[in-house]
């Protein structure tokens, strides 16, 4: 897959995370730390990432809205415990 990081996320579309990419859900009541799994699109057309989350295991599927890039040294911890 080409790495489309660089060209920045104009629209749901176009995706601006890879597998491998350590991520963070920060929006809803939920927040999690994990690494994208896939990537892939919707019938409609949006991108959406398989995250395994950090350390339970589970998969859990999240749109790029609800994702940010981990910082370098961040862990589930640190997403856990830290008021976003």
């Amino acid at each position: 897959m080409q790495d489309n990081r660089s060209m920045g996320c104009a629209d749901e579309r176009t995706p601006k995370f890879i597998k491998g990419d350590k991520v963070v859900k920060f929006t809803g009541e939920a927040r999690w730390f994990g690494e994208v799994r896939d990537v892939y699109w919707t019938k409609r057309g949006s991108v959406r990432y398989v995250v395994e989350v950090e350390p339970q295991g589970f998969q859990m599927i999240a749109a790029p809205s609800q994702l940010r890039a981990a910082e370098q040294g961040e862990s589930y911890l640190s997403v856990l415990y830290t008021n976003e």
